[in-house]
């Protein structure tokens, strides 16, 4: 469990990484929220991000809302969730 839990840490990381990459190419306003940072520069990133890679993200959000609706979180269910995520934080298709 405790490396799951390692392992979702990473993958949030990652995923941080590449939503702040996709800012600084983005350029504009997302890049220039870089420097300082807001509430309202951070949603509008998520969103733009989100939009951009909205198939790999629902296909996640699927994933996590079933775990979430079938029961008690076990052992299987966070190795499932830390699956999804670390695909989620890989290379993305730009869907």
């Amino acid at each position: 469990m405790r490396r799951l839990i390692e392992d979702l840490y990473a993958s949030q990381y990652a995923l941080t990484e590449q939503i702040m990459a996709y800012a600084a190419e983005a350029g504009g306003s997302l890049a220039a929220g870089v420097e300082n940072p807001g509430r309202d520069w951070a949603q509008h990133l998520v969103d733009s991000w989100t939009s951009q890679h909205s198939t790999d993200v629902d296909r996640a959000d699927r994933t996590l809302e079933e775990l979430g609706s079938s029961g008690v979180w076990a052992l299987s269910k966070v190795a499932i969730a830390s699956t999804q995520l670390r695909e989620l934080a890989g290379p993305q298709t730009g869907s």
